[in-house]
């Protein structure tokens, strides 16, 4: 017994069953935050942040802007054509605008800088000159002007926009995919720029407002399902859009070619579409890029044929019938022109043949009414300036 009792002494007491934690119940206003949280976490780190607000779900797994950044800075693949251009640019502008500011004695933010200052007037985009002296197969102007700026808010605007929308296009589909596309939109705004304004310099800003914004329109466009930003970049587009018309309101007559910037943004458009990386190919696009391609066609057989058919001056397809003119001149000479009452005319000249015949006459300046006088102080280079002062009269008319 003694032995016994000691053994049930050793044993050890049953330990006390556990008692049931209480499950956390939470306040019906934090099942419905977390709700929301869950609703606007589109990465599902837990948080709610501007890429979450911003950003769009996408097909395909990856989204297009977040393969643009592992290329450019996981691969750390530079941008080569973009920072080609905008070192290329800023640096003509900047040493030319020196150097063009010094000898005019002009507004060095103001004033012309590039290709154009260490050759005037040979690398803008003319059709002719003040002369009328035939520039049309002068070709390297449909490459050049683009290296030509007017000012430092022109060129810091391309070479911002350049930097905005030319780093992720060229992180998605490459330097030499970029570069033509781009340079095409070059080619196309010179095409586009078949009007009177070519017999002033006409400089473009190709590199931002048109061929690299409406690149980024063919590619969302392309890969609109695959781009996580699709909203705001639309909205970007639409702005830049707007900022461009209003800028054309305001610029009228300014030697800035405004019809270069659609043509550039029409190219722009199609050869984006041709030539942008499509990382999801669907039916519909297939047939968009085709009718694209017709319709580029159908442009370039256009514009070349437009402009090798007019000899006889700049003129654009909505002047047709009318006398092309590539510079207008006040004159006076009874002789030659009948107006009742006889007054100081303005002469617009299409050919070369014209502003010949018309300095031929006397440079003695057309404030009296002397036969056959050429004023060279009041030569002008708008037919609105012209008709402002007297009545125009067309070259034909007069030959």
């Amino acid at each position: 017994k003694a032995k016994a009792k000691a053994k049930a002494r050793g044993k050890a007491a049953p330990a006390p069953k556990a008692t049931p934690k209480a499950k956390a119940v939470a306040a019906p206003g934090d099942e419905a935050a977390a709700g929301d949280v869950d609703k606007w976490d589109r990465d599902g780190d837990g948080d709610v942040d501007l890429t979450d607000l911003l950003g769009a779900d996408v097909e395909g797994g990856l989204a297009q802007e977040d393969e643009a950044i592992n290329n450019l800075l996981v691969k750390q693949i530079p941008p080569y054509f973009v920072i080609f251009e905008c070192t290329t640019v800023s640096l003509m502008w900047l040493i030319g605008a020196i150097i063009y500011s010094g000898k005019k004695n002009t507004s060095f933010t103001e004033t012309k800088g590039g290709m154009d200052t260490f050759s005037d007037q040979m690398f803008d985009l003319r059709w002719s000159n003040s002369d009328c002296e035939d520039l049309r197969a002068q070709i390297w102007r449909w490459l050049s002007y683009q290296f030509t700026h007017v000012g430092i808010s022109h060129v810091a605007m391309n070479v911002l926009l350049n930097i905005m929308m030319g780093i992720p296009l060229e992180g998605i589909h490459g330097w030499w995919r970029l570069g033509i596309m781009y340079n095409v939109g070059v080619l196309a705004a010179r095409c586009a720029s078949t009007s009177p304004t070519l017999t002033l310099p006409s400089w473009v800003a190709p590199a931002a407002a048109t061929p690299s914004s409406a690149s980024t329109s063919a590619d969302l466009i392309m890969n609109w399902s695959q781009k996580k930003f699709r909203f705001p970049t639309i909205t970007l587009l639409f702005l830049l859009v707007t900022l461009d018309i209003v800028n054309a309101a305001l610029t009228q007559d300014k030697g800035t070619s405004h019809a270069a910037h659609v043509g550039g943004c029409i190219a722009g458009l199609i050869i984006g579409v041709l030539f942008c990386k499509n990382m999801k190919v669907k039916a519909y696009e297939r047939f968009i890029a085709i009718d694209l391609a017709v319709l580029g066609a159908g442009l370039i057989i256009l514009t070349l044929v437009w402009i090798g058919v007019n000899n006889d001056g700049p003129l654009n397809i909505f002047e047709n019938g009318k006398d092309p003119y590539c510079a207008t001149f006040q004159f006076y000479d009874p002789a030659i022109v009948v107006v009742s009452p006889p007054k100081i005319i303005c002469v617009a000249c299409g050919k070369a043949e014209c502003v010949e015949t018309l300095k031929s006459k006397t440079a003695a300046c057309c404030e009296t009414s002397s036969a056959g006088c050429f004023c060279t102080q009041a030569k002008l280079t708008t037919p609105e300036a012209c008709d402002s002062l007297g009545h125009r009269v067309e070259w034909s008319s007069i030959k």
